[in-house]
């Protein structure tokens, strides 16, 4: 069962907040961040997600992409913006982008709900090409009428919008063809171009990952925040597989085995 925290803060924020207040989200924390290696990445990765990177889309928006475990709407806004698409895989952000475009704001609370994260790589690849597959979904079902999205959300939703949903797939393929350029320059013979992108990618996703785990209270994590390009280049297998999804079987949800 749910804490009276997560709860009583949504109840709080909806009693508290603007008229347009359409949905309330909590912050999602992974439970098992001592089963593997994978488990602990994807316990910091949703560090750097719910405690860096939506607060800071909250603040420069109304856009926030739905995800996780705990939300709670006002119902009214809910159906007057459709409820959920069937066919994307990632059902809530799109909704996400939609209440957006209605006018309608989403706030967070600081209350944690748990999930248990992927803890085998292949389940992360299927569990992560899915957000892919359904973040291309959404922004290719936003984009069909360009202008529209563009006056609705404004300047700061649209460029919070693209800089999220595309955000995934850009950085898998942009670490697919960086890895690739950098190890051409490796067996030319000059390694050290190569050694230098490393260590930059490196620490600057360390620093990251640290300035999060500080938020979300859990030091104890420190030590990944140093293999997080070994994780980040997990992705690109997760990409593959979302072009294979999205041109074979788009509307599949490829799901995710928990309990291992």
């Amino acid at each position: 069962m749910l804490s009276r925290g997560p709860l009583s803060e949504s109840w709080q924020a909806f009693r508290d907040g603007h008229a347009t207040l359409a949905v309330v989200q909590a912050s999602l924390v992974i439970w098992n961040e001592r089963e593997s290696w994978i488990s602990r990445q994807c316990a910091l990765d949703y560090a750097i997600w719910f405690r860096l990177t939506l607060p800071a889309l909250a603040k420069i928006s109304r856009f926030l992409p739905l995800g996780g475990t705990f939300k709670h709407f006002d119902i009214s806004y809910l159906r007057g913006a459709g409820g959920w698409d069937p066919y994307n895989v990632t059902e809530d952000a799109d909704l996400g982008a939609r209440l957006a475009r209605l006018g309608l704001t989403a706030t967070l609370i600081q209350s944690p709900t748990y999930e248990e994260g992927a803890p085998t790589f292949t389940g992360w690849v299927r569990q992560r090409g899915r957000w892919i597959q359904g973040h291309v979904q959404t922004v290719s079902v936003h984009a069909r009428t360009p202008l529209r999205p563009a006056q609705q959300l404004g300047g700061r939703g649209l460029m919070a919008f693209l800089l999220c949903m595309t955000a995934g797939p850009l950085n898998a393929a942009i670490l697919f063809v960086s890895a690739l350029l950098a190890l051409g320059r490796v067996f030319a013979g000059a390694s050290d171009h190569g050694v230098s992108w490393a260590l930059v990618t490196g620490l600057s996703q360390a620093t990251v990952g640290i300035k999060a785990l500080r938020r979300d209270g859990r030091n104890t994590l420190w030590i990944a925040c140093f293999t997080t390009p070994l994780y980040q280049a997990c992705q690109v297998p997760a990409l593959f597989g979302a072009i294979w999804r999205i041109y074979l079987s788009p509307s599949i949800w490829d799901k995710t085995k928990h309990g291992a």
